[in-house]
């Protein structure tokens, strides 16, 4: 076993936009990384001498190195290549390697996986198929039950292929899939929204990529084989069980059905290689410009249609080139690192395709990258270092200049000027007397809202606030002045209003019973209110824990004379007026 010299470096950061700084960075850099939940960083390494081991190193989120781990391998014929890490749900780390035979040409003897705790003990070792099967490791995943996927090659029934073994959080063997085609050798694999899993190859001669998805349980959902391509290619999922693909040169997206059949394909205007699916289901492709080196990022929404491009993603002067893959985090925005070749680079767009900040560090190569719950970002390739994300000052004001036009008996149209890059605005109106207010949430493109279903011949109060956009966290403004109006005055016809929850009331006219019919999400607690001509109360009804879906109430009204009434509904936060004639 080698010793292994760790150097801390001075800081030393170029950055593009003010929005990031690089707190930290030291050696050893490494294969992969992974996060736990109190964001301790994990990298892997290995000694490329004889008897060789693979290293796992922790470090805190301050980059402070906590220890370092392996297996002791004292056969002096052989050394092991470390090829992935991750953590479990339950704070452990998994690494992932080949055992390789000889050191001037060295080749693949076996397989390795090995499962630590987090103070750095071996709870288990697997060497698989055997001490000597020429097989390898290229990555490995892990659901939300604990189970291990190692992607690789494995000797199957028609010789050396891409081959996925299942792994119980014991180091049990579930399953082992086989590429049965020979799509080619596996380049990374994924799992997809919809709870599968998606391969991608490529040739071991020729220009051609192969594609494959896979289900939790072994068995072959779909494969395609033969797409050429001078580019390595990729592929991503959505909740749908549909699957783009991006391949060739010029670039194609393809979106894929959940049976692999085409559903469209559309050219994208440089070389993308990169593809990853946002939680609103569209996807994100990133790559090269059809010019020179650096970032180019572009959306398309699930219908293929172009949303936006960014042709400069890493900004202007930095040209970063030998991508590592791209991620998107929980907001969507996208990320993509890459070598300026003397130092590691990466680089942030958001979800709208707006930059966000791009910056470099020392030294060498990013190879992979991972989000902590800090919301900074952890990188590490030729070295380790933390990406610490500041977030925007950004003035959260109240919308100015409100005004109330188009007045009738049971409507108004409620008026301000906009605010830019937010998210979206509350308003809130009642009716004077009323000791509650109703809230409704108008898109950030609003600066009016109508509000129907008032009382004639009654003034109203409203107010309104703005929610803005400070980088995932919801920052809002203070209310605007209240502002008060009044309705015209009470005419036939004024009350008819647009159902929000599908309330109907029926029959109308009634003589004694009648029924109302709405809407509900579940769980709800609906007031059912009467008003005469004058805005008095002459009935009430409060129904709580309404279930969830369509809901019929029928309501004895022969207590009321003659005459036109109001029946104001409140559903799920919604409040609204219908007429009612009383025979």
């Amino acid at each position: 076993m080698k010793t292994k010299l760790i150097l801390t470096l001075l800081l030393c950061t170029s950055l593009v936009q003010a929005q990031v700084n690089v707190d930290w960075f030291n050696f050893p850099g490494g294969v992969s990384l992974a996060m736990d939940s109190a964001n301790n960083v994990y990298t892997a390494n290995w000694d490329y001498n004889a008897a060789g081991d693979i290293t796992l190193t922790k470090r805190n989120a301050a980059g402070n190195i906590l220890w370092d781990a392996s297996y002791s391998n004292t056969d002096n014929t052989r050394h092991e290549v470390a090829t992935w890490v991750e953590t479990d749900h339950d704070g452990n780390i998994l690494v992932s390697g080949t055992i390789r035979s000889g050191f001037s040409n060295p080749v693949n003897a076996a397989s390795v996986l090995m499962k630590f705790n987090g103070a750095g003990t071996l709870l288990w070792r697997v060497v698989y198929e055997n001490n000597f099967d020429g097989s390898s490791t290229r990555k490995c995943l892990i659901d939300a039950n604990n189970n291990i996927y190692v992607l690789g090659i494995g000797t199957g029934s028609n010789g050396q292929v891409t081959k996925v073994k299942k792994f119980d959080a014991n180091g049990g063997t579930v399953w082992n899939y086989f590429d049965a085609l020979g799509l080619g050798t596996p380049v990374t694999f994924k799992f997809t929204g919809d709870n599968n899993i998606v391969i991608i190859h490529r040739s071991v001669t020729g220009i051609l990529n192969g594609y494959s998805k896979i289900s939790l349980s072994g068995n072959k959902i779909w494969t395609l084989a033969g797409m050429a391509s001078t580019s390595l290619g990729d592929a991503a999922g959505d909740a749908f069980g549909n699957t783009y693909i991006v391949n060739g040169t010029p670039s194609q997206l393809r979106k894929l059905s959940p049976n692999g059949a085409l559903i469209w394909s559309q050219p994208n205007p440089f070389n993308g290689n990169k593809v990853e699916v946002g939680t609103d289901n569209n996807p994100v492709v990133g790559g090269y410009p059809a010019v020179n080196y650096g970032v180019v990022i572009a959306k398309y929404n699930s219908a293929g249609n172009f949303l936006w491009q960014h042709l400069d993603a890493d900004g202007p002067g930095l040209a970063l080139l030998a991508l590592a893959p791209m991620r998107l985090d929980a907001s969507n925005a996208a990320y993509i690192a890459g070598s300026t070749m003397s130092s590691m680079g990466l680089c942030k767009v958001n979800s709208d395709g707006t930059s966000a900040w791009a910056a470099t560090t020392s030294s060498g190569y990013p190879v992979w990258f991972a989000f902590g719950t800090d919301n900074n970002v952890y990188v590490t390739g030729g070295t380790t270092a933390r990406f610490v994300q500041v977030p925007p000052v950004i003035t959260c004001n109240a919308p100015i200049n409100l005004s109330v036009t188009n007045i009738t008996g049971s409507s108004a149209k409620l008026k301000w000027t906009g605010i830019p890059n937010i998210i979206r605005y509350t308003l809130y109106y009642k009716k004077s007397t009323d000791s509650t207010w109703t809230k409704v949430n108008p898109a950030k493109s609003k600066t009016s809202w109508i509000v129907n279903n008032l009382v004639c011949n009654a003034t109203y109060k409203w107010k309104i606030r703005t929610v803005c956009d400070t980088v995932g966290v919801n920052t809002i403004s203070t209310f605007s002045p209240v502002q008060t109006f009044t309705t015209g005055v009470c005419r036939m016809g004024d009350q008819e209003l647009e159902s929000q929850n599908n309330v109907v009331i029926y029959p109308n006219p009634v003589n004694d019973i009648t029924t109302v019919s709405f809407d509900a999400d579940g769980a709800s607690d609906v007031s059912i209110l009467f008003f005469d001509a004058m805005g008095r109360e002459v009935n009430s009804s409060i129904l709580q824990n309404i279930s969830e879906g369509r809901n019929e109430i029928p309501l004895d009204l022969s207590a009321l004379k003659s005459g036109i009434y109001f029946c104001r509904i409140s559903v799920d936060g919604s409040t609204e007026f219908i007429r009612i004639i009383k025979n």
